[in-house]
């Protein structure tokens, strides 16, 4: 369920929390590596090693601030399979949140169409499907699972956006965002968690 609020202003100042999923599920962002159990500071941390295409949705996340001066960009997760950012926007504007997502959904789909042809290219649909195996989820795959249909889309129609109402929530926020990749180990390497 995407959430919205019917009473909020989305060009106002305020820091939000964004979720896309990549339609599908399918891990094509990169792949969470380490250890659950790991400390931060150790080789073994968990974190995830970003596919070309998960490099070119961070740094699409990245050039935000630079589109809009008003925006500043607070922290960003890249997921095999969603993301999540933080943005804070530092004035009211003319424009809303539901424009920078749509902008930013624009340009890291342009980056899936040129990194991932085959997967957007209707004509190859039956000889790609035909060809691709199941991928361990923790790895992101050089084609499209076999039990899924590429679409042409990168994300899942719409996101989830949370406002903050207090401040003290922004390193809550910070924490859920830097521990992802932990909370993925875990769930994959204890499945009954």
């Amino acid at each position: 369920m995407l959430r919205r609020s019917d009473e909020h202003d989305y060009s106002s100042k305020c820091f939000y929390l964004v979720t896309l999923t990549v339609e599908g599920r399918r891990p094509l962002l990169g792949r969470v590596t380490g250890k659950g159990d790991a400390p931060d500071d150790s080789a073994e941390a968990p974190r995830v090693e970003l596919s070309p295409l998960g490099q070119a949705v961070a740094q699409e996340w990245t050039n935000i601030s630079l589109k809009f001066p008003q925006v500043a960009i607070i922290a960003q997760q890249v997921m095999p399979d969603h993301f999540h950012g933080i943005l804070y926007f530092r004035e009211s504007t003319d424009f809303h949140l539901g424009r920078i997502i749509r902008g930013f959904k624009t340009g890291t789909t342009r980056a899936y169409k040129e990194l991932h042809p085959s997967f957007v290219d209707p004509s190859s649909l039956a000889a790609t499907q035909s060809q691709h195996t199941e991928k361990a989820a923790t790895s992101y795959p050089e084609k499209a699972p076999s039990h899924r249909t590429p679409t042409g889309l990168l994300w899942s129609h719409g996101y989830n956006d949370r406002i903050l109402h207090t401040y003290h929530v922004l390193e809550t926020w910070k924490n859920y965002l830097h521990d992802n990749p932990r909370r993925f180990l875990i769930r994959h390497e204890h499945p009954d968690f």
